[in-house]
This record gives structure tokens, C-alpha cells and sequence, in this order.
């Protein structure tokens, strides 16, 4: 079957008119992206997650990024963002839903493997937990987090600075 074809015209309506193709609509049973099903998205509690947010979206369980889920890796395992915890971290283009870290944007990115519990936003791009440094989405390897400060290039004796972390690898 195809989408059209599983679509209640007695429901259908418009959610969000852009002007395109990435118009949002819903009926009884689905929410559509154009004419794609978005998936896992229930049609009676979807809306837009915050104003400012152009491409992200929720209903009462799930975020969506255009129509996709937004999910994560942690332990190699997928999670899919639980929408009611939701929130932003600090003044930051950073996300939790307090299990998963994502860098919001046009991507809406997941930081893999990052403990939600202690992740930190840092300046210049950095981040860190508990285990890892990250430079935007990368991982920088060699690096203490414990030690690592973001100081304008200098540190305390000892410690790691912004001039010694080169990104080294994609979180994986």
C-alpha cells in the first residue's frame, strides 16, 4: 500500500503548511512529512517541540528530527529520545533527555557513548563526561577528562588546555 493510498481523506488535515513538500499533515492513524509516514509518531498528541526549534517535533513519547526518530547509541545499544524529559544543556546547541546526548541544529546529532549524567558543556566547542573530551561531535583522543579545562590555551600545571586537543576520532 502505498502512502495516498493509506490515508483517511475524513481525517486529513494540514499541521504545518511551509510551503513545500515538507509540509506536516495527519489523519486518524499517521502523521506525514510530505507524503512520508512518519513513523512511530502518534497523529493525536504530534506538534512542534519549541518555537525556535524549526526541524524538531514530538508527540508525548518520541522526538522527530524531519521524519526520523531521534535516537542514540549508548553501550551499543539504540535509544530512541524520551520526549517528555527532553531538554536543552545550559545555554548550548546541546540536548538530554537525561540517558542520551544530541547536538541540535539542521542535524540533529547523537554524541555516542556520552554519560548523560555528567556530560558538561565546555567553550570553544568542547564537551565532556566522566569518560571522554569531545570537540564538537569527535572524540579527542588522549585526553583526561578529569584534567581537561578550557582555558584560552593555557592550563594549570599538569593539566591538558585547548591547544594541546586535537580531534583524533568520530565518537563511536
Amino acid at each position: 500500500m502505498t502512502v495516498l493510498e493509506s490515508i483517511d481523506p475524513a481525517t486529513f488535515e494540514l499541521i504545518k503548511d511551509t510551503g513545500s513538500i515538507r509540509s506536516r499533515y495527519r489523519d486518524a492513524n499517521s502523521v506525514y512529512l510530505g507524503l512520508q509516514k512518519v513513523d512511530h509518531a502518534d497523529p493525536t498528541s504530534y506538534r512542534k517541540f519549541e518555537r525556535f526549534l524549526v526541524s524538531l517535533w514530538r508527540d508525548d513519547q518520541y522526538l522527530f528530527h524531519r521524519a526520523d526518530r531521534l535516537e542514540t547509541v549508548v553501550d551499543g545499544v539504540t535509544h530512541p529520545a524520551n520526549a517528555k524529559d527532553f531538554r536543552r544543556i545550559d545555554d548550548s546547541s546541546y540536548y538530554t533527555d537525561g540517558s542520551g546526548v544530541w547536538r541540535g541544529g539542521n542535524a540533529w546529532t547523537p554524541i555516542l557513548d556520552a554519560d548523560a549524567e555528567t556530560f558538561e558543556v565546555l567553550d570553544d566547542g568542547f564537551a565532556k563526561d566522566a569518560h571522554h573530551v569531545w570537540h564538537r561531535q569527535k572524540i579527542v583522543g588522549g585526553i583526561d577528562p578529569a584534567t581537561f579545562h578550557v582555558s584560552g590555551g593555557r592550563a594549570p600545571e599538569g593539566q591538558k588546555s585547548v591547544s594541546d586537543a586535537v580531534p583524533s576520532k568520530p565518537a563511536s
